[in-house]
C-alpha cells in the first residue's frame, strides 16, 4: 500500500511476503491454506488479521523500533501512523468470531479504530520522566536504502550480518492504517478503551514491574 492508505480486507496482499521475514510468510501461507479450504468446500474458517499487538508486558519501545542503548531506531518518518491493537481486544475478537455464525468464511481486520503517530506515541508513552535520556532516530526510506546497502557489504564478503532487503524496509517505512468497520458491523466488537488510555496503562504496569 501507499503512504496514508487505509487497508481493508480487500486490499491486495504483498506478492513477496517471504522477504518480510519468516513470521510474515508463515501467516500468509496459513491464510492461503484456509482460503483454499473455503473455496474447495472444506471446513469453515474465519480469518482475523490483527494489527501490531501490544499489552501483557510487551516492551512498548519495540512497537516503534529496535533500541540500542539510549537510542530507538524508528524506520519511516515521525508522522507515520502505528497500527495497534491491545491483546485483550484481540482475545475478545476471537471469542466473538467463534460464537458468531455470520463470521464464517470471512476475513476481518482487527485494529484499534484510533490511530497514533510515532511522534505522538513517543511523547505520550516513551519520553516520560523516567526516560529523559531516550533519543529517537528516524530513518526515512531514502536513508534506509543507503544504510541497508552498506550493511550488505559484510554479508557479501564474510557471509555475516543482518539479512536486509528493500521489501522489508519499504514495509517498515510505510504509513498505513486499517479499517475494522466490517468486523464491528458483524459482531458489535469495540475496543475496551481509548488507545492512549490503553497505552498509558501499559506504561504504568511497566514501571511497577
Amino acid at each position: 500500500g501507499n503512504d496514508g492508505e487505509i487497508l481493508t480486507e480487500g486490499s491486495p496482499l504483498e506478492s513477496q511476503g517471504e522477504l518480510r521475514g519468516i513470521s510474515s510468510w508463515a501467516k500468509r501461507q496459513a491464510e492461503d491454506i484456509a482460503l483454499s479450504n473455503i473455496s474447495n468446500g472444506g471446513p469453515s474458517w474465519t480469518i482475523l488479521r490483527p494489527s501490531l499487538i501490544f499489552g501483557n508486558g510487551r516492551n512498548l519501545t519495540a512497537l516503534v523500533g529496535p533500541r540500542i542503548g539510549n537510542f530507538v531506531i524508528s524506520f519511516g518518518r515521525k508522522g507515520k501512523h502505528l497500527k495497534l491493537v491491545h491483546v485483550r481486544d484481540v482475545a475478545k475478537a476471537i471469542l466473538l468470531a467463534i460464537t458468531n455464525e455470520s463470521t464464517k468464511d470471512h476475513i476481518y481486520n482487527i485494529s484499534h479504530d484510533e490511530h497514533i503517530t510515532v511522534d505522538e506515541f513517543t511523547r505520550n508513552c516513551l519520553k516520560t520522566k523516567d526516560s529523559n535520556n531516550l533519543h529517537m532516530l528516524y530513518v526515512p526510506y531514502s536513508v534506509g536504502l543507503v544504510v541497508f546497502g552498506l550493511l550488505k557489504i559484510p554479508r557479501i564478503l564474510f557471509r555475516k550480518g543482518p539479512n536486509v532487503n528493500r521489501v522489508r524496509l519499504s514495509y517498515l517505512c510505510r504509513d498505513l492504517m486499517a479499517d475494522t468497520s466490517s468486523f464491528r458491523k458483524a459482531t458489535d466488537w469495540h475496543n475496551e478503551n481509548s488507545l492512549l488510555k490503553q497505552l498509558a496503562g501499559e506504561v504504568r504496569n511497566s514501571k511497577m514491574d
